[in-house]
């Protein structure tokens, strides 16, 4: 028989929303693993990102009073949740200042550029193309 994981989505009092299989649940608090936050995206959507990021600790404890809400979510969310935990395992996040970040990124604008360059002509290429004469073989 499958055993059914105790998988919750939880609405914390400071506005956090998170995902994490639920260990124990007593009366004044619940333990729970691997807790991920639950964050809204421009375009609607959804994106799951590691509450506690700077630890490989899997295992929190919080206390009821600080709950407003907490059921247990879909079987598709569910899965998503569980993919995003297994890939997650071991890995902390790596902290950079603001300029390796915009460093980092300017990188990688300035290699898209060059491989988009690759494809383009210029207008003297354009030209030189356009009057050549055919050959007819």
């Amino acid at each position: 028989m499958k055993e059914k994981l105790d998988i919750r989505h939880i609405k914390m009092i400071n506005g956090d929303e998170i995902l994490a299989l639920i260990n124990q649940n007593n009366e004044t608090n619940m333990l729970i693993e691997r807790p991920v936050r639950v964050d809204s995206n421009m375009i609607g959507g959804y994106s799951l990102t590691p509450w506690f990021p700077f630890t490989k600790a899997s295992l929190f404890k919080i206390h009821k009073n600080r709950i407003v809400a907490s059921v247990k979510i879909d079987e598709t969310v569910q899965k998503n949740y569980i993919i995003f935990v297994l890939a997650r395992q071991d890995k902390i996040a790596k902290v950079q200042s603001n300029t390796e970040i915009l460093s980092a990124y300017a990188d990688m604008l300035m290699k898209e550029h060059a491989e988009d360059e690759e494809y383009l002509l210029d207008n003297e290429e354009l030209d030189e193309i356009s009057t050549k004469e055919k050959t007819i073989h």
